[in-house]
């Protein structure tokens, strides 16, 4: 690790220790008390503010995802797409759809290769999210501007990223040479070092956000900024697109029953659903006493059918899907994946390797939101309208081409694939855990194995957070953290595959998601960070 490394680290652990001490008695808080975890510590002291100033989780929430946008600019911001998993006081639990969408002009035989940075992205939906939820779920107690004003700040003043994040950069830094050289991220020395790091083109842009709301976004001044840039370079969004950008859609959320709880989870098209299927078919297999080698077979197994049924058997109308899941749910067709054989296929598209980020929040109420917020890849497509400073997604990535009858193939207007699995777990009518990972269909797995974990009667939240992961692919690539569990690919007839490792820290690796939750273990609440990332998590005093 570097000198800059090192600071770093030193920098965000004291930030940590001072944010716990003004704010928590300790790591874990009784019922009544409130609770956040999020992948920047940046992120998560602006959500605790808004909470001390009257704010409600709503709000909260708008902060925390603002900053994020700004301190971890790889994963999310104005470029992207957000979808909101909340549980009022009231007990009723909500899915807000904030998926962005292809633009008019999309050209249904394109050739994903053959596509300009430019084409790769979506209509950014993130900022009519982020508004809506402000103005309909918000306290009433916290002006927009307020909400806004923690992101304002980073950008402007600047930010020292943390081990995760500088690695991110340090893998990108080539790909964004045009970002760098016009100015976009200026530091005092080298970023890579812990520089402080300032976004002066962002940060006017969120002032424009602050005075104008969405409206200058999508109708206005930066609307006519991002058509102008996107024809210079031969983009496909134009302002039209953007003016039919919509309040996200309320949704019903996919529920089920595991074991002693109620799991809910972002429906089509999101990945909830597989995510369900795998603690379905995980709970299928259970025994009494078994083996903690038992217990990850189980879970392999689990994770590789999910991930199959997906890929080969999707959803197929993203709005009249309910019979499709009650079958996919149902305990005879788990049963039937279970007798299935486990062929293998390596040879069909997987995952383009997609990254995102999560925060998860309770407030003193019991109003509890998940949240998944994404530009798709690190750093998304790589490139910013000039006078704005945001990046735009690569969501369009993800669309399949060459197959015009494919649920997900590319056309103008449709929503693109997505696992983002944002899920809230219930038990007596009680929200016990909120959570949600990065990772692309690693979402999937990380946020499933969470869950069944937990339900084992876990005592840390921190620790349960820090075990190693498994994924399996639907191809049956096997993916082990822990390497020493490689007897499972044997048993099971599985493709041993290793990923990258050059964002591992202390052994754990990014690759494996980036789980941010807070939960009720032995009767209180505790909030953990992935120590694979650069996060923070706190318990506020009542």
């Amino acid at each position: 690790m570097s000198i800059g490394s090192v600071a770093v680290n030193r920098i965000r652990c004291l930030f940590r220790i001072l944010l716990a001490a003004s704010l928590a008695t300790g790591a874990q808080a009784a019922a009544g008390q409130a609770a956040i975890s999020s992948a920047s510590p940046e992120a998560t002291a602006a959500g605790a503010e808004i909470l001390r100033r009257g704010g409600n989780a709503a709000d909260a929430a708008v902060a925390i995802a603002f900053t994020l946008g700004v301190t971890e600019p790889a994963m999310s911001g104005l470029g992207g797409q957000i979808q909101f998993l909340i549980r009022r006081a009231n007990g009723d639990v909500i899915a807000l759809n904030g998926s962005s969408f292809a633009p008019a002009l999309t050209d249904p035989e394109a050739v994903r290769n053959e596509m300009n940075p430019y084409q790769r992205t979506t209509v950014p939906t993130w900022l009519k999210s982020l508004e809506f939820l402000w103005r309909e779920y918000g306290s009433g107690n916290i002006a927009w501007r307020e909400l806004i004003e923690p992101a304002l700040g980073h950008a402007r003043d600047g930010f020292v990223q943390g081990e995760f994040r500088q690695k991110v950069f340090l893998r990108h830094e080539n790909d964004l040479a045009g970002f760098l050289s016009a100015g976009h991220m200026p530091a005092d020395s080298a970023i890579e070092q812990g520089a402080t790091i300032r976004q002066p083109q962002l940060a006017a842009t969120l002032e424009k956000i602050a005075e104008g709301g969405s409206e200058v976004f999508y109708r206005g001044e930066i609307a006519d900024l991002i058509e102008r840039d996107m024809i210079a370079n031969g983009g496909w969004i134009r302002k039209s697109d953007l003016a039919r950008v919509s309040d996200p859609v309320p949704m019903d959320p996919v529920s089920a029953s595991y074991r002693a709880y109620q799991v809910h989870s972002f429906p089509p098209p999101a990945g909830g659903w597989v995510m369900m299927q795998t603690l379905k078919l995980y709970e299928r297999q259970r025994r009494e006493n078994w083996t903690a080698e038992a217990e990850r077979q189980a879970m392999t197994r689990a994770i590789f059918l999910a991930q199959r049924d997906r890929r080969e058997h999707p959803v197929e109308d993203f709005d009249d899907y309910g019979e499709f899941l009650e079958r996919k749910l149902s305990e005879q067709y788990v049963t039937a994946l279970l007798e299935q054989s486990h062929n293998t296929d390596t040879s069909g598209r997987e995952s383009n390797g997609g990254e995102t980020t999560h925060f998860s929040l309770i407030d003193a109420d019991g109003f509890a939101i998940s949240a998944t917020t994404s530009i798709n890849a690190y750093y998304g497509v790589r490139v910013a309208a000039p006078e704005l400073g945001f990046l735009y997604n690569s969501y369009m990535d993800d669309f399949t081409f060459g197959d015009p009858a494919h649920p997900y193939a590319i056309a103008p207007g449709k929503p693109a694939y997505s696992s983002m699995s944002p899920s809230i777990v219930t038990q007596g009518g009680e929200t016990v855990l909120v959570l949600g990972s990065p990772g692309s269909a690693r979402i999937i797995s990380a946020v499933a194995q969470v869950i069944a974990t937990y339900a084992e009667n876990a005592e840390s939240l921190d620790a349960l957070l820090a075990a190693p992961r498994i994924h399996v692919t639907g191809g049956g690539s096997l993916y082990l953290e822990n390497p020493d569990w490689l007897p499972i690919v044997e048993s099971i007839g599985l493709e041993y595959s290793t990923p990258s490792n050059d964002l591992t820290i202390e052994g754990r690796n990014a690759y494996f998601g980036g789980v941010h939750a807070v939960g009720r273990l032995r009767g209180e609440w505790q909030a953990a960070a992935d120590p694979r990332r650069d996060g923070a998590s706190l318990v506020l005093e009542n």
